[in-house]
């Protein structure tokens, strides 16, 4: 069906891979360029399976929707979401990426970023079981798969930093001592966390916890927080509430201790490059 419906689309064409489903109506010259990104979406999609394992492993196949210009996208999206690159939209089972910009100039490492971020939001979508996931959570994970890098021998991921998250992070951190900005982050609902004011503060906010439970925890032997995020996910699994067992993390150690480790390990480089060093995921 889905291939019937792209081929009657003028100058769309479509590639398939085992997980993915891609449309298009860039030039078709550009195909070798979507055959290598399916390629290694599908190495990401391993990645994704072993920080956040699924419910089940009954899923549809995720659809990828890449206009040729971002006008076209704007006309696609919700009037609210334009201001996007790329949207997840579980309602139409579509993940839809746009260029930067109408220029002729293909960015292509912009769109495999987008590609990352949002491909981890579908995937995660269908790993609950569709069950609601707090979106710092989500929006942190997308956030540090988005930069990720895959060796030529395709066995190897890293998780680098996210430069541009880092540089907000960082004065953000540094500026709030008692840590109000995570707290209010932690209880966001999607509507308070996508608005305009702040949002970049909020997504910088949600990839510096994340990386730093995921990848910082070797810093803090004996804290647990490398449990944090899969105790979390497995709540979710369960049907439990998500913020009540974040809750029961915190209060183990205190809010204090906490947000001081959070503080110090952002504050101080030695620390960052020693959790860049930590490969999360050693073999795909």
């Amino acid at each position: 069906e889905l291939r019937i419906e792209t081929q009657r689309l003028p100058g769309w064409y479509f590639l398939e891979s085992p997980h993915y489903f891609l449309k298009t109506d860039i030039r078709a010259t550009n195909r070798y360029r979507w055959r290598d990104l399916l390629a290694e979406l599908e190495l990401l999609r391993r990645a994704y399976v072993q920080l956040c394992p699924p419910l089940s492993s009954a899923f549809p196949v995720g659809v990828l929707c890449v206009f040729a210009s971002r006008s076209q996208y704007q006309q696609y999206v919700p009037p609210l979401l334009k201001w996007s690159l790329g949207l997840w939209i579980p309602s139409r089972g579509e993940l839809l990426i746009s260029p930067t910009d109408n220029r002729r100039q293909i960015k292509w490492d912009e769109i495999r970023k987008v590609t990352f971020h949002e491909a981890f939001h579908q995937y995660l979508f269908y790993a609950s079981g569709i069950r609601p996931v707090p979106v710092w959570f989500n929006e942190g994970h997308a956030m540090l798969v988005e930069v990720a890098q895959i060796d030529r021998a395709r066995t190897r991921i890293r998780f680098p930093l996210n430069q541009r998250r880092q540089e907000i992070l960082e004065k953000l951190i540094d500026k709030d001592r008692s840590g109000a900005n995570l707290k209010a982050l932690l209880k966001s609902s999607p509507q308070t966390f996508y608005q305009e004011y702040g949002r970049e503060h909020r997504y910088a906010l949600a990839w510096g916890l994340v990386y730093f439970l995921r990848k910082g925890n070797i810093c803090y032997p004996g804290r647990g927080y490398d449990q944090w995020c899969p105790q979390i996910w497995a709540a979710i699994l369960r049907k439990e509430d998500p913020n009540r067992v974040l809750d029961r993390l915190i209060e183990g150690i205190s809010w204090d201790v906490f947000y001081s480790d959070l503080r110090d390990f952002w504050s101080r480089r030695s620390l960052v490059r020693r959790a860049e060093r930590n490969p999360l995921i050693p073999r795909l």
